[in-house]
């Protein structure tokens, strides 16, 4: 009876791992294959402060107007304020905005499952693990030992996984 309690307990918990597991790499081939983050660079960017290359543009662009307007404005303090899409440019269609909406959702729904059961792979995965291989080893009945092994296979799966794609890493901490 224990046994069957043991390996339903096991069974669960790499259900668990392995959905988590799907979910954050089709959630990163959705994205574009974004983990494991090699951006780098010069420090640990966060994802929070991280932006789409075409967002990126578009905002230096509109610092370098604005920093234009205000050159303007103060060497001609007594004019009324000019048109400000002249120096700005034109406010983002619809479609671009909905372009960057929907890249920062999917974005934000990656973060957050790295973030939080990703994170808890680092724990699950390994308990799993060993969970299965001590069900393997102890209980010589066949009804257990073939589950408990595919729960080793897909542990093993399921951490190198982790492993690869850096899920700890790649929030920048």
């Amino acid at each position: 009876m224990s046994s069957r309690i043991s390996i339903a307990g096991c069974i669960l918990l790499t259900t668990i791992i392995v959905h988590t597991c799907l979910r954050i790499e089709v959630l990163n081939a959705r994205y574009g294959y974004y983990l494991p983050r090699i951006d780098f660079g010069g420090g640990n960017s966060k994802w929070r402060t991280e932006g789409t290359q075409k967002m990126l543009l578009k905002e230096f662009d509109r610092r370098i107007a604005y920093e234009r307007l205000r050159v303007y404005m103060d060497s001609h303090p007594d004019e009324p304020v000019p048109d400000l899409e002249r120096f700005t440019g034109p406010p983002y269609t619809r479609e671009q905005q909905h372009s960057i909406d929907a890249e920062n959702a999917l974005k934000s729904e990656l973060h957050s499952w790295v973030d939080g059961m990703g994170l808890l792979q680092y724990l699950l995965g390994p308990f799993t693990l060993v969970w299965a291989i001590v069900i393997f080893f102890a209980d010589r009945a066949k009804a257990t030992r073939l589950p408990s092994a595919v729960c080793v296979v897909r542990s093993v799966v399921s951490i190198g996984l982790m492993f690869y794609r850096s899920y700890f890493t790649s929030l920048g901490w």
